[in-house]
């Protein structure tokens, strides 16, 4: 299968504007990690920070607040996320002459090694060979260095898996990698999941958020047709006429290198 990287590009290019006031799974997976972030910070070894996938910059601006005196390279594979990004953390006012922004593909882009922390916020299951890039990122890290991610987990969306197996439709939605698989593939360290559930005024308004957060990217390549996507809206609001309750899992991950 060929990877749609340029299309996952520009999914979460067109949701630069949107971004934001949709993505509350993500906003509480920024304030998981940047608990943790405070926690470790007086245990951090020297060095700079580096961010992959900072997005519009919900994890960024925390970066910036709690590592004062850090050197931070904010990065994405978008150029309009990035700016948002630069923008947001302008706004507020944040040190200029240590962040910095650049474009880069967190899966296989160069980095320059010796990081003190290096913090992912959900996009490690955007990549083709995650588990790849998790070697890559705890080779960047100096001594002591400190690898922490959060990624969607292959529970999510159970709902949706149901209604499609109910109704005889092949569920489109994209295969994440479980927690168990991440532990493997680190081989040390702490992961965990949280789940919570997110209601919608409707089935079209959860896959409305999707779009809207530049997720809706099919890895697969899949896509129901017109007639089979309208009967699953209609069967799952049938189902749910108060609003539909759609799960979400996400996983972390908290490594030290040696």
């Amino acid at each position: 299968m060929s990877w749609p990287k340029e299309r996952i590009i520009r999914g979460f290019a067109r949701s630069a504007t949107t971004y934001d006031q949709q993505a509350r799974q993500q906003q509480r997976a920024a304030q998981v990690l940047l608990a943790q972030v405070e926690h470790w910070s007086a245990h951090l070894p020297p060095g700079p920070v580096l961010e992959i996938g900072c997005g519009t910059g919900g994890l960024s601006e925390g970066l910036a607040r709690l590592l004062p005196e850090r050197e931070i390279w904010f990065t994405d594979l978008s150029a309009a996320l990035l700016e948002v990004c630069r923008q947001r953390l302008g706004a507020v006012g944040a040190d200029a002459e240590r962040l910095h922004w650049e474009v880069m593909d967190g899966e296989r882009g160069s980095t320059q090694g010796g990081y003190a922390l290096i913090v992912s916020g959900m996009a490690l299951h955007w990549f083709a060979d995650w588990t790849g890039a998790l070697q890559r990122w705890m080779g960047a890290l100096g001594p002591g260095g400190v690898l922490m991610c959060s990624f969607q987990e292959a529970e999510s969306f159970p709902e949706w898996r149901e209604h499609c197996c109910r109704l005889g439709l092949p569920c489109t939605a994209n295969p994440f990698p479980a927690l168990e698989q991440v532990r493997q593939a680190l081989g040390r360290g702490r992961c965990w999941a949280q789940e919570e559930g997110e209601r919608y005024v409707s089935a079209r308004a959860f896959f409305r958020s999707l779009k809207d957060t530049g997720t809706a990217t099919s890895l697969k390549g899949e896509a129901l047709g017109v007639g089979a996507f309208r009967h699953l809206l209609r069967a799952w609001d049938q189902a749910c006429p108060d609003g539909v309750e759609v799960r979400v899992r996400c996983g972390f991950a908290v490594v030290q290198r040696n």
